[in-house]
């Protein structure tokens, strides 16, 4: 199979696993992570496919929840290892992870590929699923890749990021008011207020009022146990194994607000 006819089939299998949102940026400043790299592929999912398909497996496979640190990332490795089981030399994946060998920071790759748009809670915000939208893991090729309409089912970048950014053109911006903590402003997320909060308050366990608070995309919202998990793996996860009848004895790893706030 010619390294084109992989990469088109690749993005086919990926989005049918919940990888739905893909774009494509200029390889060139990741050379140093893949010899002659050319492009990068940025992978992410948009509202809840991704989940319904990870909580599909995990019913399949228990042991994915139980055995498993981190079971999403450990969910994205094995779907890249499913589509691409021995990629060669010409090609490298590195996962969204903090688990990850290798650092990138994928609200530029996000946005250098047309998945998103700068907002003020820090997170990229994408034309149809609004703020739920979530970075998975990067393509590294040195093939000329590019994504158009002629490929089905996958939903091409958006090229006019200026232009159609949502939060420009929002009046009324009700993700600022609704933080009861006042870390989000028309300057951005106030990281350290954001952490203190979380510290001292249990308003914003399981949920982001800003973020449910942003008109766009609402349609594709989380569900509130997805919302749980991602907010506060801790409760999230126990959740989660009690409605799958899992037993489950890993304790999960929330942030810990208290390094934010010194190291920040």
């Amino acid at each position: 199979m010619s390294e084109p006819d992989c990469t088109k089939n690749t993005l086919h299998e990926l989005n049918d696993l919940g990888f739905n949102v893909v774009g494509v940026t200029d390889g060139t400043p990741y050379q140093k992570y893949l010899a002659g790299c050319r492009s990068a592929v940025v992978f992410a999912n948009g509202g809840t496919l991704f989940w319904d398909c990870f909580m599909e497996d995990i019913r399949k496979y228990p042991n994915h929840l139980s055995n498993h640190e981190h079971p999403i990332d450990d969910f994205v490795s094995k779907c890249i290892q499913l589509v691409d089981p021995t990629p060669p030399s010409s090609r490298r994946w590195i996962q969204c992870s903090e688990t990850a060998d290798v650092f990138l920071d994928f609200r530029v790759l996000g946005k250098d590929a047309g998945l998103g748009h700068e907002s003020p809670l820090g997170l990229l915000i994408h034309r149809r699923y609004g703020l739920w939208v979530s970075m998975r893991m990067v393509l590294l090729t040195t093939e000329a890749v590019e994504i158009t309409e002629t490929i089905d089912g996958i939903e091409p970048p958006d090229t006019t990021l200026m232009v159609s950014n949502p939060c420009t053109t929002c009046i009324e911006k009700p993700c600022i008011a609704s933080c009861p903590a006042g870390a989000v402003t028309k300057d951005g997320w106030a990281v350290q207020t954001c952490a203190s909060f979380h510290e001292t308050s249990e308003q914003c366990i399981g949920k982001c009022h800003s973020r449910l608070a942003c008109p766009v995309g609402k349609e594709h919202r989380h569900s509130p146990l997805q919302q749980l998990y991602h907010n506060s793996r801790t409760i999230g996860r126990k959740r989660l194994g009690t409605l799958l009848s899992i037993k489950d004895h890993r304790a999960g790893t929330d942030p810990n607000w208290t390094d934010w706030t010194t190291s920040k």
